[in-house]
């Protein structure tokens, strides 16, 4: 089975093709790619500097970013939205987006892309615009409005923490899906709370976690391996893992699917089915 384990690292950080004539102070680093194995995902944390900007474009794929820090202008075709720490938008496929940061510190953000990116010199699927003139009324994110076409604030809760056999202190928020407007993938937050734990699953999609914070022991087909903040981790079809929270603070982080999960049958958990049919063999 496939998966890939990583850490995102500053100083890999490169403008990338083909923005490398066209955008100012852009910058990107991938983490989950087709070089990692995987066939629906290219995920990367992405920058932008003060004063810089990305020029109006469309990228032939769906897109969902979350701000990591900073602050972000982002233009989807003609309205323009704020965004700030956890903060996320979704970028339909084939809209136009433009991008500007006008702040004194650098804006970053967690960047998912389905259908997974061509690589450079393959089939073109980024196409630059003419850019239009910045809007003046800019949207801030208020979640008192109710849902907001394309943007939201993730609020962390815990009314729908989990526990059952092989889970434990477990709470995962989707916040890009099917009901939020977005057709081929999911983007969610999780939290592992102290001595919490999931136990062996696997899934008919492709996952990948990037850690906010805390630590975990995650093991992946037998293998084990510590967590921590700017890690990333990717899991292939079929592929089994778990987590354990380890350490003084709870664990969290990003995650997301691709594709969509089906309507049926999206998460096998080993436990429940080991259970069942122990209690079988029983009867």
């Amino acid at each position: 089975m496939k998966y890939a384990i990583g850490k995102f690292d500053p100083k890999l950080l490169i403008t990338p093709e083909p923005f490398n004539s066209k955008a100012q102070g852009f910058t990107r680093s991938p983490l989950i790619s087709h070089e990692n194995g995987s066939v629906h995902m290219g995920v990367a944390i992405s920058q932008l500097s003060p004063n810089g900007f990305i020029p109006t474009h469309i990228q032939i794929n769906e897109r969902g970013i979350f701000i990591l820090e900073g602050e972000l202008q982002l233009m989807i075709e003609d309205s323009a939205y704020l965004l700030k720490k956890d903060d996320y938008a979704l970028i339909p496929y084939g809209k136009k987006q433009t991008f500007l940061n006008i702040g004194v510190d650098n804006a970053r953000w967690f960047d998912m892309q389905s259908p997974q990116p061509k690589p450079i010199g393959h089939w073109k699927d980024i196409h630059f615009q003419e850019d239009q003139p910045w809007p003046n009324d800019i949207h801030a994110i208020n979640p008192d409005l109710g849902q907001q076409p394309y943007v939201g604030q993730f609020k962390e809760q815990y009314n729908n923490l989990l526990h059952a056999p092989g889970v434990n202190g477990l709470n995962v928020q989707r916040f890009i899906h099917q009901q939020f407007g977005a057709s081929q993938f999911n983007m969610m937050r999780g939290v592992l709370l102290k001595d919490g734990n999931r136990g062996y699953h696997d899934h008919p999609i492709e996952e990948s976690y990037f850690v906010l914070s805390g630590q975990a022991i995650m093991e992946i087909e037998g293998q084990s391996f510590k967590l921590n903040a700017g890690d990333f981790a990717w899991t292939g079809v079929g592929t089994s893992h778990a987590f354990s929270q380890a350490g003084a603070e709870p664990f969290r982080w990003l995650e997301t699917q691709a594709p969509q999960f089906p309507s049926h049958h999206g998460i096998r958990n080993f436990v429940d089915w080991d259970l069942q049919m122990a209690a079988n063999r029983s009867s």
